[in-house]
């Protein structure tokens, strides 16, 4: 994976704050996913319904040409940008008079951060400018903004394109395609240092005003997600979810993106069927087009999330069985990072239910046999590896073991802190160093918890809750446990029965209805001998675990526990 977004410019900014980082990251993850160019020649794209309605008049005589550069906006607005270079270079191909076509092919590199296309996109941009005298005034204003990003030094370039975007949108109101390209860069670029006179626009009002002037507009909707998402209002995203699916049916990414949504607001069978329903989309495009799984970086992306949709709801088994489909995700070398997603996903589901000698088992198997032979990627996995084994050790009682597996996840840490990874490998030293922090926490914390250390027990998970919280909104989930079920644990064993409820609330607001801590909740009422407060408590888990394989642990005791006092 790779943590860039821009619209152009050499040396992006990373944004900062939680929502921002949650955006940011959203749009990195999302696009970085292609930089890795896989084999094959590019196939020549079909006319695609249902993947948007992007619309831009360019000067052309083909009408053909037309419709594929609006088809490879449409693409682009829905991280497609596989198709959406296909598109464009199709628009050229069947008119190489047309600036914008070229344009598009520049755009679609750049947008898509493709670092080995460099010369490509450079020659995609200087073909355009060759071309703006056949091109209006309105398409000038799109090559001319680009020319000043690419051309001049970043603290330059990016002002100077932002003053551009803003005098076309200013003169173009109704150009809905220059307002999402805008939102786009500043969405990456939010540290951007602009000159007094020029105000940087409020992204939400931005897409606010495309969402009631352009409601079917995809891109919008698509956007707004993304926006709200990491945030304190998500509920104001139902509606973009609510709408995506029916104005791009074909477009594998936007029919996931409700998922986002339904996920964070614990609507699990919801997100299910999102994202089951993004899977099809994307394998019948596989079959139908003869596409490999690493030109369709969203099937990977899909069933990562939908693992961790099972790892919420209670249906584990179904989760083991999408992670077959991922299992036979091709592992070449040279595939993208963000693949490795789809290799963390299991071990990640096993995590989530305790199953920790079957997640030492899958670590073990990717730390022997992994293609990505970085340093960091390497590193990171063997680092799982020792998180899963200390905690495994911890559950059968060898605390030594377990404190063993603590101590060489420090030694972890302070590599990825202080060393400088290959450069594919930016990610795994940048991204990882806080997860990794919260697995030591998080580790140390059950061991002291194990020794009835309590109050030290307690002190480190919070400490471990501190540390999850930056982490963000990780888009993914990529912590399997939540840190504030931990501490509930602990509070638990204490006997500290209301501290542990407040932990269960805490990680109930972060992935709310999940029932590993709505099953704490009730644990807590029975173990302090508030028996009406815990039949309560057990029958809102069952209602909400109502999908939940009945063979897990909990849902057993629940049961039992319930009948045995309906008697």
């Amino acid at each position: 994976m790779t943590d860039q977004l821009t619209t152009g410019g050499a040396h992006p900014q990373p944004a900062t704050g939680l929502q921002a980082s949650a955006i940011a990251l959203a749009f990195g993850l999302l696009l970085g996913c292609a930089a890795t160019k896989p084999p094959g020649p590019l196939l020549r794209p079909p006319l695609m319904e249902g993947v948007g309605q992007s619309t831009l008049a360019i000067s052309t005589h083909s009408e053909r040409a037309q419709l594929y550069f609006n088809q490879g906006l449409s693409l682009l607005h829905g991280f497609w940008y596989y198709e959406a270079m296909l598109a464009f270079a199709e628009a050229a191909r069947l008119d190489s008079s047309s600036a914008m076509a070229h344009w598009g092919i520049y755009y679609s590199i750049t947008a898509n951060n493709k670092v080995g296309h460099r010369r490509k996109k450079r020659q995609a941009l200087q073909r355009a400018k060759a071309l703006m005298t056949t091109a209006s005034a309105h398409e000038q204003s799109y090559i001319r903004a680009s020319t000043l990003l690419d051309s001049l030094p970043y603290r330059r370039g990016g002002p100077a394109y932002v003053r551009q975007m803003q005098a076309l949108i200013d003169q173009y109101p109704d150009d809905a395609e220059a307002k999402l390209i805008l939102f786009r860069f500043l969405v990456r670029n939010r540290n951007l240092d602009l000159p007094p006179d020029l105000a940087k626009p409020r992204l939400q009002e931005l897409l606010r005003d495309l969402l009631d002037s352009h409601p079917e507009h995809p891109g919008a909707h698509h956007y707004w997600i993304h926006l709200v998402e990491g945030g304190p209002h998500l509920q104001e995203a139902l509606p973009s979810a609510k709408k995506l699916p029916s104005l791009t049916p074909n477009a594998g990414h936007l029919m996931h993106m409700p998922g986002h949504v339904y996920y964070r607001l614990g609507m699990y069978e919801r997100a299910r069927q999102a994202f089951i329903a993004a899977m099809k989309v994307d394998s019948s495009y596989m079959a139908r087009r003869r596409v490999p799984v690493t030109r369709t970086w969203n099937y990977v992306h899909n069933l990562s999330y939908l693992l961790a949709n099972c790892a919420e709801d209670g249906r584990y088994r179904e989760g083991l069985q999408w992670a077959e489909r991922l299992a036979k995700v091709p592992l070449h070398a040279r595939r993208p990072l963000f693949f490795y997603q789809g290799r963390m996903a299991l071990p990640r589901l096993h995590m989530r239910y305790g199953r920790w000698q079957q997640a030492v088992r899958e670590l073990a198997k990717i730390t022997a046999n992994d293609t990505l032979a970085q340093t960091f990627a390497q590193d990171y996995a063997n680092c799982a590896l020792a998180y899963a084994k200390g905690m495994a050790a911890v559950a059968e009682g060898r605390l030594t073991a377990a404190a063993v597996q603590a101590e060489a996840i420090e030694e972890f840490q302070w590599k990825f802190t202080f060393s400088t990874g290959e450069t594919r490998d930016v990610f795994y030293s940048r991204r990882r160093v806080n997860a990794i922090s919260l697995w030591a926490l998080d580790l140390k914390g059950h061991i002291h918890s194990a020794r009835d250390e309590s109050a030290s027990a307690v002190d480190l998970l919070q400490q471990a809750t501190e540390q999850q919280q930056r982490l963000g909104y990780p888009d993914p989930p990529k912590s399997a446990r939540l840190a504030w079920e931990s501490l509930g644990a602990a509070q638990l064993r204490a006997q500290h029965w209301q501290a542990a409820r407040q932990a269960f609330a805490k990680a109930l607001e972060i992935r709310p209805h999940n029932g590993h801590a709505l099953w704490g909740v009730a644990r807590s009422y029975e173990l302090s001998g508030q028996t009406a407060a815990a039949v309560e408590a057990y029958r809102d888990f069952l209602r909400h675990w109502n999908n939940a394989d009945e063979e897990l642990p909990q849902m057993r005791h629940a049961r039992t526990w319930l009948a045995a006092r309906s008697q």
